[in-house]
């Protein structure tokens, strides 16, 4: 899997951790931003072989991150 494609799926579930946390009210964002993500022909959905383990394996390395702690941007609004 290509990095752009694992920033694309990986943006539509943080703007979904950021729904169920309070940081974004509306689920329309999301659709909005799946749409966007869609006409580059980016995928949208984490493809079901990717075990959650590997996942945050590859996500403990990125640069954003505090130490240990994984940092992740949090989604308010479209804009």
């Amino acid at each position: 899997i290509l990095h752009g494609e694992c920033v694309a799926m990986g943006m539509i579930q943080e703007a979904h951790l950021a729904l169920k946390t309070g940081y974004l009210t509306s689920s329309a964002s999301i659709t909005r931003l799946s749409r966007v993500i869609e006409a580059f022909e980016l995928p949208t959905k984490i493809p079901s072989f990717l075990k959650i383990e590997d996942i945050l394996a590859k996500m403990s390395l990125d640069k954003k991150n505090a130490g240990k702690k994984i940092r992740m941007v949090m989604l308010k609004t479209i804009g």
